[in-house]
């Protein structure tokens, strides 16, 4: 497992996605992100550093998760749950240049989905980014543990069943 590199991930990161994932937090509030060049996140890390520590370890974890989404067989995931259930908005996931920033689409788009429905199913609807995404991080986290164990169950299933 790589490991994790918080200056790498908010370096590699399109800044308007970072926005959405960190935009609410009051020392995050006076970055301008679009004027931010590519390399240069100085002000980010200031900001990140006034973050308590609790938040800091969220987001960690949140970035953790989007990083491990983002290798070929978090790709290939997001890719079948998105032609499975929301075909609609593969043109949209197609559309961002790094799988990054595609994990991170879809972390958000999902996160937002749940805390904007309260649904218990992962939507990608084509909703405004959500007023407080932290609020069902948990509920979002549950969803998917059950969304991977089901994967999982039904993969052992069909290699079990097809024989040797």
């Amino acid at each position: 497992m790589a490991t994790f590199d918080l200056k790498k991930q908010l370096t590699i990161h399109d800044r308007g996605l970072l926005r959405q994932l960190l935009g609410k937090e009051p020392s995050m509030q006076g970055i301008d992100w679009g004027a931010m060049p590519r390399n240069k996140i100085d002000p980010l890390i200031a900001a990140w550093e006034e973050l308590e520590d609790a938040q800091k370890r969220h987001y960690q974890v949140v970035l953790q998760d989007v990083q491990h989404l983002a290798d070929p067989k978090g790709q290939r995931v997001l890719i079948e749950e998105l032609e499975w259930r929301h075909p609609g908005s593969l043109v949209q996931f197609a559309a961002l240049l790094s799988p990054s920033d595609k994990a991170l689409w879809a972390f958000l788009k999902a996160i937002c989905s749940i805390a904007c429905s309260h649904s218990p199913a992962i939507q990608f609807a084509s909703i405004p980014a959500c007023e407080d995404p932290i609020q069902c991080m948990s509920q979002f986290y549950s969803e998917l543990e059950k969304l991977l164990d089901l994967r999982y169950s039904l993969n052992f299933l069909c290699r079990s069943m097809s024989g040797p």
